[in-house]
């Protein structure tokens, strides 16, 4: 009897997990969107804030070729793609994960996946670390982006959770 306890108790906690990370990247999603709509509107030129918005694009673009366990090389990490570039990216990469969470599984959370990085050393990390992964790099490149901007003098993008967490309730 124990043990069955034991593993509801890591079921519904492996529920919890599973919950969160939908909703960490869906707010991810919602905050590319976001931030690339405010660049695009205000015609951003800064040079380091769109290689940082490719940046983001790209590295999810990486993470869903090796969560598919495929060769992730050929994707350049640091491109320089014009902002619309990067919103069309932005798009394909939420109806990537979209789709990819909708066949995930709680229990898939702890399943390894073999990948070699770009310089081609080989790691294992489990999906739903790599999933936790994708959507805090992102974060802490679009703060980046708003010191960037701040730095230029302009308003910086409220990207964070919590808004998001507002908007979506409102709807």
């Amino acid at each position: 009897m124990y043990g069955s306890v034991v593993f509801i108790l890591a079921e519904k906690e492996c529920d919890i997990h599973m919950r969160t990370i939908r909703k960490m990247l869906e707010h991810s999603q919602w905050a590319n969107r976001h931030l690339l709509e405010h660049l695009i509107a205000n015609q951003t030129v800064n040079k380091k804030v769109k290689q940082l918005m490719a940046h983001i694009v790209a590295s999810e673009l990486v993470w869903m070729t090796r969560l598919q366990e495929r060769d992730s090389n050929h994707i350049d990490l640091w491109s320089e793609i014009e902002l619309k570039e990067c919103l069309k990216q932005a798009e394909s990469n939420a109806a990537i994960y979209s789709e990819y969470l909708a066949k995930l599984h709680e229990v898939d959370l702890i399943k390894m996946i073999h990948y070699r990085n770009q310089t081609g050393k080989q790691y294992e990390t489990s999906i739903g670390d790599i999933l936790t992964h994708v959507a805090l790099h992102s974060q802490y490149h679009r703060g980046q982006i708003n010191s960037l901007m701040r730095y230029d003098g302009k308003d910086p993008v409220n990207v964070d959770m919590i808004t998001y967490i507002r908007e979506i309730s409102q709807n």
